[in-house]
């Protein structure tokens, strides 16, 4: 499962993240965790993280507009 992946990296936008760094939380070799992290979400570890920093400050806006609004 990604999830602890998705989490580490959702927690840690404001730093640089290694490839080496996502493997190890889950004991695989970088290698391995590229290729088998590109096969789930037909994007590179580093594009992910890069999809994901360029996103995130308009996904926090809109959940604070939402709860604005409940």
């Amino acid at each position: 499962s990604f999830v602890p992946i998705i989490n580490y990296i959702n927690k840690n936008l404001q730093k640089d993240i290694s490839i080496t760094e996502l493997a190890t939380i889950l004991n695989y070799t970088p290698e391995y965790f590229c290729a088998i992290f590109k096969k789930a979400f037909q994007l590179s570890p580093k594009h992910y993280i890069l999809k994901t920093k360029n996103l995130f400050p308009a996904l926090k806006r809109f959940a604070e507009q939402e709860e604005l609004t409940i």
